[in-house]
């Protein structure tokens, strides 16, 4: 068996939005899914994290290379999604690739900071679900300190674009002014409060917060000194809006066309932009068919984040040269991990051959020999037993590795000097 570290995942650059929305999980299914890995690979993986975000869903694992094809096909078949989409990485460059994504570099928005926070909590479900283990928490703790590297060291993510500035942008090719616009947000999370931070910069009309837990809605709304409406009186307001930003957890659409026909049907037409920044999505991609509404998806803000990115993009290389340092750190690691064994069997088989003697030894002394005589015939003993293997290896492979044989040859000495 030879075990490896494995990503086996799909993102923005692998698959569309229609397929990364169907490996999508929540939370409560990714501690289901670590947790039935282990009990049907229980002799093939023996770490797992799952990662699982808006633009990727990746699955890391400590596991028999042999059988990662069988892997992916059992991590597919969650959103019935064609194998073919899904990329997979061994070792170093699953290790580079862990590490680029900590940073940022792998996400639509070049250097953002909520996947440090998404990939922490990935390995705390991890944990409480008792899929991390020695390795992969290793890897992590390595991740985040390349991560909080190339932030504090580099300009990647200095005056970077986010998602809700990006969503900004996004409004203003509808409406050139910000001004006097009443908006919407649904949802409470990370993403959510981002946007608000950002547009109650701006001079609006009615900025509003709504979300099925009302508490969640009601804390945003004291923080922003914004407006907050009952969840469950969506519908009847989606007229009101000029602008409409949704983010929540939901599997199923927040926003469907009924919902907006039935809202709209009657009255004046008017522009409204929908951002839907969720995967799955929130809002119906039939709504883009109403007359004067514009829909934006999460993969809509690419090419507004593009725009931004050339100032940044020369930073790259430097956080590439911290990320390339630390796989080398810590596949040095992996590889002394992976000498432990043997380690473990050289002590037992030394400490075996030290007890031999040792009896031996004292039976020489109960029979009156001289100790020193004895004490010298035991030494010589251990040398030349615990050398046997090594001094056997050398006189039968006489075109063996300079750098084996050196070793060898070192530890030989040491073991024959007084110092060792």
């Amino acid at each position: 068996m030879s075990s490896v570290i494995s990503v086996i995942g799909l993102n923005h650059t692998s698959a569309p939005l229609m397929i990364r929305e169907r490996m999508s999980m929540p939370t409560d299914t990714v501690g289901i899914l670590l947790s039935s890995i282990l009990s049907k690979f229980r002799d093939v993986v023996s770490e797992a994290v799952i990662l699982s975000t808006c633009n990727r869903t990746e699955l890391y694992c400590y596991c028999d290379e042999e059988y990662i094809q069988e892997l992916i096909l059992w991590f597919s078949s969650y959103g019935k999604v064609d194998p073919t989409y899904f990329y997979n990485y061994v070792n170093d460059i699953a290790v580079r690739h862990i590490f680029s994504v900590s940073c940022g570099l792998n996400s639509i928005i070049i250097g953002e900071p909520q996947i440090l926070s998404q990939m922490k909590k990935s390995v705390s479900m991890a944990n409480e679900a008792g899929s991390l283990g020695t390795y992969l928490y290793k890897l992590f703790q390595y991740s985040f300190s390349v991560s909080k590297e190339v932030r504090t060291h580099t300009d990647l993510c200095k005056n970077h674009i986010s998602i809700s500035s990006a969503s900004i942008d996004l409004v203003k090719t509808v409406f050139q002014e910000l001004e006097n616009l009443n908006v919407l947000f649904i949802g409470a999370g990370e993403i959510i409060e981002l946007c608000i931070k950002s547009f109650v910069k701006y001079k609006y009309n009615k900025i509003v917060v709504t979300n099925r837990t009302s508490d969640r809605s009601d804390n945003l709304s004291k923080k922003f000194s914004i407006e907050s409406i009952p969840f469950k009186s969506l519908n009847d307001k989606l007229y009101d809006f000029d602008v409409i930003v949704s983010c929540t957890a939901s599997e199923d659409p927040i926003i469907t066309l009924s919902n907006v026909t039935n809202a709209f049907n009657g009255k004046k037409i008017k522009p409204v932009v929908m951002i839907d920044l969720a995967v799955p999505r929130d809002i119906d991609t039939e709504v883009s068919n109403f007359e004067n509404i514009t829909l934006y998806s999460v993969d809509d803000l690419q090419e507004v984040i593009k725009k931004g990115f050339a100032s940044r993009s020369a930073t790259i290389p430097y956080a590439n040269e911290i990320i390339e340092k630390k796989t080398n750190d810590f596949i040095k690691w992996m590889k002394s991990r992976d000498s432990i064994p043997s380690i473990l069997e050289l002590i037992s088989r030394a400490n075996k051959i030290s007890s031999t003697e040792l009896e031996l030894a004292k039976k020489a002394l109960k029979s009156g020999e001289s100790p020193e005589v004895v004490l010298e015939h035991m030494a010589r003993r251990i040398t030349k037993k615990f050398l046997h293997g090594p001094i056997s290896f050398v006189n039968n492979n006489v075109d063996c590795d300079k750098d084996i044989l050196s070793c060898i040859l070192e530890i030989s000495s040491k073991c024959s000097s007084n110092n060792y």
